[in-house]
């Protein structure tokens, strides 16, 4: 049974398999084993010459078994690449997951971070302040804002380590702004049946993207450094939702009223940044963002931070 050959194929299932792995096994260590490879790696030419590889052996092979003809050729390197796809496909992720050719920029300042990316908690008492305000968008108070300090001083301790869980259902995210820090774990949880993908998009510009199968487990995502990331999926344009990383504790959220609270500020002269998902002028749903200065001193400081989509904000960057 070993010696029959494969039906359409020419070759026997022995010769198949060493066909395939041999495809594989070029994918996986041409140029140097692939989980050894750097972030900016271009994949390209391993990718490329191990499909490639498959047409000059697939034929050497049938011509030693006296089965060239182009109904077989066709039949094993079509075979063999769509095999070889799901396989490599599935040890990329597995293997490599975060270095992906030409998704993520050359270093954190490329992601155009809109927070600080040094943060120190004070390794002494410090005097502080407290800052609370309002939130307002086109359409009036804007709830769930993100509202934090821009490079704030030495101050509070980070906060205890968290997972934040972006959930898909129905082809959408649960919440349309996600709030973490640098500390935390981030997951995603595919509760459909179909396959989607989550990409961030700093600046306009990809980011990471990973594949998210269905699955009730949640599935860990590559946190990027400190900025607000636009979360999006590749087959679903209904899939679209906002990431604000933080490395530092001062971040409150809005409240019904669009009111907020940020304490144990250090004194001194600060800058409250806002980025919210809200409507827009024209009526539609778009990020908002906004910031305002402010000088903290002993008792409460209090803000009035309007929000909107205008471009020439001090987010534009984003």
């Amino acid at each position: 049974m070993v010696r029959k050959p494969l039906p359409g194929i020419g070759l026997t299932p022995t010769s198949y398999a060493v066909l395939l792995l041999s495809s594989v096994a070029l994918f996986l260590f041409l140029g140097g084993p692939l989980w050894t490879a750097g972030r900016q790696a271009s994949h390209l030419g391993r990718i490329g010459f191990s499909y490639l590889a498959v047409v000059p052996l697939a034929a050497l092979l049938l011509l030693w078994r006296k089965q060239l003809t182009w109904t077989h050729l066709l039949g094993t390197c079509g075979s063999i690449w769509a095999i070889k796809l799901v396989l490599t496909a599935t040890l990329y992720d597995v293997i490599a997951p975060d270095r992906r050719p030409g998704l993520e920029p050359r270093s954190a300042s490329e992601a155009h971070p809109a927070t600080s990316v040094r943060y120190r908690p004070a390794s002494t008492a410090f005097q502080s302040g407290q800052i609370i305000g309002s939130v307002i968008g086109p359409a009036g108070a804007i709830k769930g804002a993100a509202v934090f300090l821009d490079s704030p001083s030495p101050g509070s301790p980070l906060a205890p380590p968290k997972t934040v869980e972006i959930a898909i259902e129905s082809s959408r995210y649960s919440q349309p702004l996600y709030l973490t820090s640098r500390s935390d774990t981030l997951v995603a949880v595919n509760r459909d049946r179909t396959l989607h993908t989550l990409r961030l998009r700093a600046g306009g510009r990809p980011f990471s993207s990973q594949p998210v199968p269905g699955s009730p487990q949640p599935r860990p995502i590559h946190l990027p450094p400190p900025g607000v990331y636009e979360v999006n999926c590749a087959n679903h344009s209904s899939e679209t939702a906002w990431l604000v990383v933080l490395d530092h504790p001062y971040v409150a959220r809005t409240d019904e009223a669009g009111r907020f609270a940020l304490n144990n500020v250090p004194l001194g002269e600060v800058r409250v940044r806002v980025v919210a998902v809200g409507p827009t002028t024209q009526g539609g749903i778009a990020l908002l963002r906004g910031s305002a200065p402010a000088r903290v001193a002993q008792g409460t400081t209090e803000l009035a931070i309007s929000a909107s989509d205008d471009p020439s904000n001090p987010l534009t960057s984003l």
